[in-house]
């Protein structure tokens, strides 16, 4: 039986690839080895599934689709950089959002509350809605890389529509993940 390494999420890159890039390009040169995404993959993660079954993405997909519908398009821009699970010892670049907040946190509340009823066991950590950008391999304490991430200000206004909620598979490659569409599951309108 075929596995999908597999995750649900909302798609940004695609809106906000430049912004991205311009961040990754003031951060990369600090002296921390860090591995930097591909800006127009970036997307806000709402469950990692891990290996699922065609079989068990079949079952998901009709929860799934009822559930997008009760949500209409989202308004999000980027905000601020941070980092996880801290400052002193980042593992994670991350830039974070603004905008329809309340009703992203919503939308994973209930998210997690349809794949419970289906047997997967939701993240125990706190939803942080964010973009992963980075993660950091060696952090050898560059002060200029805080300095750099906690002084980030974005001064666009722009605001991006996020009409769906994505089933994506996921393909680890040694160039970076690569990651396609599977189903998509539009926000009623």
């Amino acid at each position: 039986m075929e596995s999908i390494r597999s995750f649900l999420a909302l798609e940004l890159g695609f809106y906000f690839k430049d912004d991205i890039a311009r961040v990754i390009n003031k951060l990369k040169t600090s002296s921390a080895k860090i591995k930097w995404i591909k800006p127009e993959i970036a997307h806000i993660t709402l469950h990692f599934f891990g290996n699922l079954s065609l079989e068990q993405i079949e079952t998901l997909t009709p929860p799934l689709a009822e559930l997008a519908l009760q949500f209409i398009p989202l308004q999000l821009r980027l905000d601020t950089v941070g980092v996880f699970p801290s400052i002193k010892k980042p593992r994670v670049i991350w830039i974070g959002l603004q905008g329809d907040i309340d009703s992203l946190q919503s939308l994973k509340n209930q998210l997690d509350s349809v794949l419970k009823k289906h047997g997967f066991v939701p993240d125990e950590k706190k939803f942080v809605p964010h973009l992963t950008i980075g993660r950091v391999k060696e952090f050898n304490r560059d002060y200029e890389l805080v300095q750099r991430i906690t002084s980030f200000t974005f001064s666009s206004e722009i605001f991006a529509t996020v009409k769906e909620l994505i089933f994506f598979k996921s393909t680890l490659t040694p160039h970076g993940p690569h990651y396609t569409a599977m189903k998509t599951f539009p926000f009623r309108e």
